[in-house]
C-alpha cells in the first residue's frame, strides 16, 4: 500500500504515461468538495499545474449552498480562481425525460464546458477514481454491453449531453485519478489536513450506482478482496483491444467505404462478410458514427441483429440499426442510410453544364467535362466508343442549355435502340442500379428532357454519325 505522501507521484506518473496534458496547460478542475475532487485539486496544484476551480450546485439538497461556499473557501485558501454554477436539475429532468442522475450530469458538464471556453481553457479535469471505473464496468455488464462498454471510463474524452447538444472538440475532459482508489483520495486529503464534504445522496440506494457501490462490490470482495483493482485493470485491457479494433475498422472503412450522398454510405458486401466477427461489429459502429457523430444508445444487441441480417438475408430488404440509421443489402453492397429528417450536408442541385467547359458537383462527387469538335477531327477517335461514361452527340440534335440534374417523379426516357419511351425508374431497375443510388444519379438533359443516363444509355437518335457536323463530347467521372 502506497503512503499518502506518494499520491502526487502516482498521479504524475499516470498523467505522463497516458499523455493527458502538458505542464503549462491550464486546467479547470471540477470540484464537488468530496474526497475525490478535493484530492484532484490538491494534487494538480502540487504537481505545478495552473488550476481553476469550478463547482456546480445541483440544488437537490437544502445544504447544497453551504457545499458551494466550502469549495469557494478551499479555492481561496489555495489562491485558485473559482467559478460557481447552478441549475434546476428536477425541472431539467422532467423537461427532457431524464433520470435525476442524467439531468444532473447533463447540466454539470454543460456548465463545465461553457466555463472552460469562457476562461480560454482547453481541459476539464474530474475526480473519477478506480472505484468509479469498477462501478461503471459492472453497470455496463448488468445492462448488457460489448467491448467498448467494458472499457469503462476513458482517461481522456468528450462528454455530449443527453439533451442533444454537442460540445466544441477543442475542450477535453481528463480523468487523472483513475489510478487511485477512493480510499487513497480520502487518505491524501487527511494527510494534507483537509476535511471533505460528505454527500448523503451517495448513500441513497435508490440510485443504481449507489447500490452497486454499497451492495454488489462488498459482496464481490468476499470472492476477491482486490475486485476494484481487478475490474479497473480489466477495463484498461478491454479499452486497449477496443481501440485496436477501431483502428483496424477505420483503415478498412477508409479504403473501401464510399459516400453516395449526404446521409448515404455503402461498403462492399463480400469484403464485409469476410472480416472476423469483431471487425464486422466495429465496421457497423463506424457506419453509425460516420452518419450520426455518436454511438450513444447503440448496444451490442442491435449490432448482432444487423450482423444476422447481413450474413443470412431473409428476404427483408432493409432494417433499422440504431439512431435513425437504416441498413440494406443491395446486390454487392451493404448500404447505410440516415433518415432524411435528420440533418445532413446539402446535396447538389440541378445545374447548367458549360459547353465547352467543366463542372464539379458534390455529395456525391462527380466531374463533367465537355468539348465541341467536328467529326472530321482525328482527335475524336482517341476515346473508345464502348466507354459508357463518354457520350458523343450531334450538336444540332439537342437544344441547349444542357442541364445536369437528378431524377424526378414521372421521368421518362427513350433509350437508344429501344422502340419508344420508358419509365426512367423501370429503366434503372432493369439495369440493376442499386435503389440507394437512383435518387442521386446524374442525368444529362437538354431543353426537351433526358438525353443521356451516364454509364448506361444515350437518348435514341442523337449519337454521332459520319457526317461533318459539330460533335459534342461529354465525359462524366465519378470521383468518390
Amino acid at each position: 500500500m502506497k503512503k499518502p505522501s506518494d499520491i502526487p507521484e502516482i498521479v504524475g506518473n499516470y498523467i505522463r504515461r497516458q499523455g493527458l496534458f502538458e505542464l503549462r496547460e491550464k486546467i479547470l478542475a471540477a470540484v464537488s468538495g468530496g474526497a475525490d475532487s478535493l484530492c484532484l485539486m490538491l494534487v494538480l496544484q502540487r504537481l505545478g499545474y495552473s488550476v481553476h476551480v469550478a463547482h456546480f450546485d445541483h440544488r437537490l439538497r437544502p445544504e447544497s449552498g453551504r457545499d458551494a461556499d466550502t469549495v469557494r473557501r478551499a479555492a481561496e485558501r489555495l489562491g485558485l480562481p473559482f467559478r460557481l454554477g447552478q441549475g434546476d436539475v428536477t425541472e431539467h429532468a422532467d423537461r427532457n425525460r431524464m433520470t435525476l442522475e442524467e439531468a444532473a450530469r447533463d447540466l454539470r458538464y454543460d456548465f463545465l464546458f461553457q466555463t472552460a471556453k469562457e476562461a480560454g481553457l482547453t481541459t476539464v479535469a474530474t475526480g473519477h477514481t478506480m472505484d468509479d471505473q469498477a462501478e461503471t464496468v459492472l453497470m455496463h455488464l448488468i445492462r448488457g454491453t460489448g467491448l467498448k462498454g467494458f472499457g469503462g471510463i476513458r482517461p481522456e474524452g468528450k462528454v455530449p449531453t443527453r439533451a442533444g447538444k454537442t460540445f466544441d472538440n477543442s475542450v477535453r475532459i481528463i480523468r487523472p485519478l483513475l489510478c487511485l482508489t477512493h480510499a487513497q483520495t480520502g487518505g491524501y486529503c487527511a494527510h494534507e489536513g483537509w476535511t471533505p464534504i460528505e454527500d448523503p445522496t451517495n448513500r441513497d440506494t435508490v440510485f443504481t450506482r449507489n447500490r452497486i457501490r454499497r451492495e454488489l462490490i462488498p459482496l464481490l470482495e468476499q470472492y476477491n478482496p482486490s475486485i476494484v483493482d481487478a475490474l479497473a485493470r480489466f477495463a484498461e485491457v478491454a479499452r486497449a483491444q477496443d481501440e485496436y479494433l477501431e483502428q483496424c475498422a477505420g483503415r478498412l472503412w477508409d479504403q473501401s467505404a464510399g459516400e453516395l450522398a449526404p446521409g448515404l454510405l455503402r461498403y462492399p458486401l463480400d469484403s464485409f462478410r469476410r472480416e472476423p466477427l469483431a471487425v464486422r461489429q466495429a465496421l457497423l459502429r463506424r457506419a453509425v458514427w460516420q452518419l450520426t457523430g455518436t454511438l450513444e444508445d447503440l448496444d451490442f444487441r442491435q449490432v448482432d441483429r444487423v450482423l444476422d441480417f447481413v450474413q443470412t438475408p431473409s428476404g427483408q430488404p432493409r432494417m433499422d440499426l440504431a439512431l435513425g440509421v437504416e441498413v440494406a443489402v443491395e446486390r454487392d453492397w451493404l448500404v447505410f442510410r440516415q433518415r432524411p429528417d435528420l440533418s445532413a450536408p446539402p446535396e447538389w442541385e440541378a445545374v447548367e453544364i458549360p459547353c465547352p467547359g467543366s463542372l464539379a458537383i458534390h455529395h456525391p462527387e462527380w466531374r463533367i467535362v465537355t468539348t465541341l469538335k467536328y467529326s472530321s477531327d482525328p482527335a475524336l477517335a482517341v476515346e473508345p466508343e464502348a466507354n459508357l461514361w463518354i457520350a458523343r452527340i450531334e450538336a444540332d440534335r439537342i437544344r441547349l442549355p444542357l442541364i445536369l440534374r437528378k431524377r424526378k417523379t414521372g421521368d421518362k426516357f427513350h433509350p437508344e435502340g429501344m422502340p419508344g419511351r420508358v419509365s426512367l425508374n423501370e429503366f434503372l431497375s432493369s439495369h440493376h442500379l442499386p435503389f440507394s443510388e437512383r435518387d442521386h444519379w446524374p442525368l444529362v438533359c437538354d431543353a426537351d428532357g433526358i438525353i443521356w443516363v451516364p454509364g448506361y444509355r444515350l437518348k435514341n437518335g442523337i449519337s454521332k454519325n459520319l457526317g461533318n457536323g459539330g460533335i459534342l463530347t461529354i465525359q462524366v467521372e465519378r470521383i468518390a
